[in-house]
């Protein structure tokens, strides 16, 4: 598995990337419960005077809650912008940061190093190549890909290939 930068992937020819994008809602949904949090924060001490003091621990939970919420929305918005997924003729090429992206050649992909046939995986291919982990995500609530149809397509279909190639051919003849 090589490693390679976005830029050396954008010199190659015929590489077809697949940004994630951001889901709108899920983010929003996620600042908004950080408001609601702030609020319950922040309303504590008008009701209770913060008397007795245990008020002040329960304000300081709902608060970091919060942040902890913030902080979650902000890791979503930056894999958007850094996450990468594309692929060619010989490669798929999957990185979280665009200066570091891994290059799976598809003859090294079948069912089990491809992470299918684990039933927990969900929205996620968690691959192992050469004894490498490689999460790819397809979608979550925070981020997809427009289009992740067709990436698991090119997937499944380069894994199809690779059995049928891996297949021994033997031809009996009839006696």
């Amino acid at each position: 598995m090589e490693t390679l930068t976005f830029r050396d992937i954008a010199k190659r020819e015929n590489v077809k990337t697949c940004d994630y994008v951001l889901n709108t809602n899920g983010i929003r949904s996620l600042e908004f419960g950080a408001f609601f949090l702030f609020v319950i924060a922040a309303g504590i001490y008008p009701t209770t005077q913060f008397d007795p003091w245990g008020w002040i621990i329960v304000s300081a939970v709902f608060a970091m809650a919060g942040i902890a919420i913030l902080i979650i929305a902000q890791y979503w918005r930056l894999f958007a912008k850094r996450a990468i997924l594309a692929y060619d003729n010989a490669n798929l090429y999957v990185g979280n940061d665009r200066n570091h992206i891994r290059s799976i050649p598809w003859a090294s992909l079948d069912v089990e190093s491809a992470g299918l046939k684990d039933p927990k995986s969900g929205a996620d291919l968690k691959m192992t190549i050469d004894g490498e982990s490689v999460r790819v995500r397809l979608f979550t609530a925070f981020v997809c890909i427009p289009h992740f149809d067709e990436v698991l397509a090119v997937i499944l279909t380069h894994i199809q290939e690779n059995a049928k190639a891996q297949r021994p051919s033997s031809k009996r003849s009839k006696s």
